[in-house]
């Protein structure tokens, strides 16, 4: 009874809410909260303390979102440290180059992806190429499972025919 008692207890049911709140406050998902659980036999609670309270809620929760999504982004190790593999890949490129992509990239701005790109063209023409090979590998390959099969099938043949042989042989 007294496992019932304390399983169902006020301060346990407390405990366990603040611990999933805490757990959902530090995973990067967002829910929405614009409700507060009340407990009707534990006090009378008017609409308008509901109200407000989900107001504050949802504004500090949205205070809490935005200071996320400031700590999610790049830092300044992260574009050093991009900057100087694409000086190493690309010695050309000039660091206002390198300023103006990054700015591109999260500034979200459209980028046009239909414009040629001539490295692009190269990839894609030896991938082209890898794909024709593999392709062309594969039929070979097929080829030769299926001569391999029909020598398995010969050599079960000729070994069942043996088998009936030398059981004629033992019979006479």
């Amino acid at each position: 009874m007294n496992d019932i008692i304390d399983k169902n207890s006020k301060k346990s049911s407390i405990k366990r809410i603040d611990r999933y709140q805490n757990r959902v406050v530090k995973e990067s998902i967002k829910y929405p909260l614009d409700y507060i659980l009340v407990n009707p036999d534990e006090k009378k609670i008017d609409r308008g303390f509901v109200a407000r309270s989900s107001r504050l809620k949802n504004t500090i929760m949205g205070v809490v979102l935005k200071n996320r999504i400031i700590k999610n982004r790049p830092k300044l190790s992260d574009f050093m440290r991009i900057y100087a593999e694409y000086k190493e890949n690309d010695p050309g490129m000039s660091k206002e180059q390198f300023q103006a992509k990054m700015r591109q990239f999260y500034s979200g701005v459209h980028i046009d992806n239909d414009q040629d790109d001539e490295k692009y063209q190269q990839l894609a023409e030896k991938f082209h190429i890898i794909q024709k090979e593999m392709y062309n590998q594969q039929e070979e390959l097929n080829d030769i499972i299926t001569d391999m099969d029909q020598i398995a099938d010969a050599a079960h043949k000729v070994d069942d025919k043996k088998k009936k042989k030398d059981r004629h042989e033992t019979l006479s």
